[in-house]
């Protein structure tokens, strides 16, 4: 298995924006003032860096990436619950490989 320097490059950027925008937060929240419209920008920031970096990789997935990605998305919005989606994605990737391994 090879690692793609790109991709490990744009995920270490994505880590940074997120998590500096946290930190930042924290470090200057309480002198920005009680303003819901930047609250809602600062919160977005992160969200905004993962799409960045998840979106050009959408367009190169794989069916079965694909169909983990929408099994993720139908089980958070019918649960609300973050860490159930992820596993459930990541259950259907960890299928495709032990299929795979059978197989083979």
């Amino acid at each position: 298995m090879t690692i793609d320097v790109r991709f490990s490059i744009a995920i270490a950027t994505m880590a940074i924006v997120a998590f500096g925008c946290r930190v930042v937060g924290l470090i200057v929240g309480t002198s920005l003032g009680d303003s819901p419209n930047l609250r809602r920008f600062l919160d977005l920031l992160p969200a905004c860096a993962m799409g960045a970096v998840l979106g050009p990789a959408m367009v190169a997935m794989t069916f079965v990436q694909s169909v983990a990605a929408i099994v993720s998305a139908v089980v958070f919005l019918a649960s609300g619950r973050f860490l159930l989606a992820l596993a459930v994605g990541s259950a259907v990737l960890m299928c495709e490989r032990w299929i795979l391994a059978v197989l083979m």
